[in-house]
């Protein structure tokens, strides 16, 4: 991931980045990380934490909005999350909204054909940057994926879209006198997708 290898390589000194070369022994291990910068026409030391936009930004903004509609897409989103307490970046061109994961499922083949990168977004509750942002990296939000499927009594187990939050998993549970164990303080706002990649 290019976003990531930029922003983790401005937070290294240059003695450090210097010991990270070295540590890379195998030939094809320092191909791979040459490679994404080079094939984004990347100079890691002079981003001053920015991305120049892709090449193909505006083709891949119409095939998404072709794809998800409208209210889809949402351009130059302000975006802020409820644990950054951090300071973590969350600048994104495009902030897409999908409804299902046939869509989820086109975006990323979408963007795989284009080598863009994309972050994907729950709640915004985590403290470690893992939904953090830069340059031309698209955000998927999947709030709108909040639907709970099904709830097997007998089976005790529950089917439900990555986007539904924590603590409408608990209620759900709870109205069927079962109990789902995972509990945060930030339950009214983690969503059981983020809560799986994450915990």
């Amino acid at each position: 991931d290019v976003g990531f290898l930029c922003r983790w390589w401005r937070r290294l000194g240059v003695g450090d980045r210097g010991r990270f070369s070295g540590e890379l022994k195998s030939e094809g291990a320092r191909e791979m990380v040459g490679a994404l910068f080079e094939k984004r026409d990347i100079d890691p030391d002079k981003i001053d934490g920015k991305v120049a936009p892709h090449k193909n930004m505006k083709e891949i903004r119409e095939q998404l909005r072709a794809l998800l509609g409208p209210s889809g897409v949402v351009e130059s989103p302000s975006i802020s999350a409820v644990g950054n307490w951090r300071g973590h970046p969350y600048a994104s061109p495009l902030l897409l909204r999908p409804q299902t994961t046939q869509q989820v499922a086109a975006i990323l083949r979408l963007c795989n054909q284009h080598q863009q990168a994309v972050v994907v977004h729950g709640g915004l509750s985590g403290m470690v940057g893992g939904t953090s942002s830069v340059g031309d990296e698209i955000s998927i939000s999947l709030e709108r994926m909040h639907k709970i499927e099904a709830i097997d009594t007998l089976g005790r187990t529950m089917t439900v879209e990555s986007g539904v939050r924590l603590q409408e998993v608990q209620e759900a549970a709870a109205a069927e006198e079962l109990f789902f164990a995972l509990d945060l303080g930030a339950r009214g706002s983690a969503t059981i997708g983020g809560n799986i990649a994450t915990n």
